[in-house]
């Protein structure tokens, strides 16, 4: 029996107004990136490492706006997006 090779991003708390998601890793890839996008504008990115079978949770600093907020994490040439909103 093989192994599980995905890896998942959703919001730690759905229903609230944070931004603060958790990415699950089940691959042998440990390098990700997120990008939180207003408008298709950048308000920030940063690259963490999240090691095979760990759930890490990042809770991002930023200024909303009032408009849909999209985050987009990113491992490989696969990319995997969230967005909420205000």
């Amino acid at each position: 029996m093989s192994e599980p090779k995905w890896w998942a991003v959703h919001f730690s708390q759905a229903k609230d107004a944070s931004l603060n998601f958790t990415l699950e890793n089940y691959t042998d890839r440990k390098d990700f990136e997120y990008k939180i996008l207003e408008n298709e504008k950048v308000l920030k990115s940063e690259k963490i490492e999240v090691s095979k079978g760990e759930k890490k949770e990042i809770n991002p600093e930023i200024n909303l706006g009032n408009d849909k907020i999209i985050i987009q994490v990113i491992s490989g040439e696969e990319k995997r997006e969230i967005y909420k909103n205000f």
